[in-house]
């Protein structure tokens, strides 16, 4: 029972070495994956100029949200003003 015990774990250390072996290999071919995919963006010109441009127009329109902003409230702001002097 004691061969048959040390076969057992034997067996379950090699089960796990091969799962973790397995799990390994899977990641590395994602990451393989990754890298590829990533390098092809990196050298797609049409892409980088696609994202850039996106940036862009993302700062841009940050830049009006903040116009609008601050002229709404100075409206509201002058709005009031007109309002206590019309109640004055």
């Amino acid at each position: 029972t004691t061969n048959t015990l040390i076969g057992h774990l034997d067996f379950l250390t090699y089960s796990s070495w091969m799962k973790e072996v397995k799990f390994a290999q899977v990641n590395l071919a994602v990451e393989r994956t990754i890298q590829t995919k990533y390098s092809h963006y990196q050298r797609d010109t049409e892409f980088l100029q696609t994202r850039q441009r996106h940036a862009d127009l993302r700062a841009k329109l940050d830049v009006l949200k903040k116009r609008i902003h601050a002229w709404e409230k100075n409206h509201a702001k002058m709005e009031a003003a007109t309002k206590n002097e019309l109640e004055a």
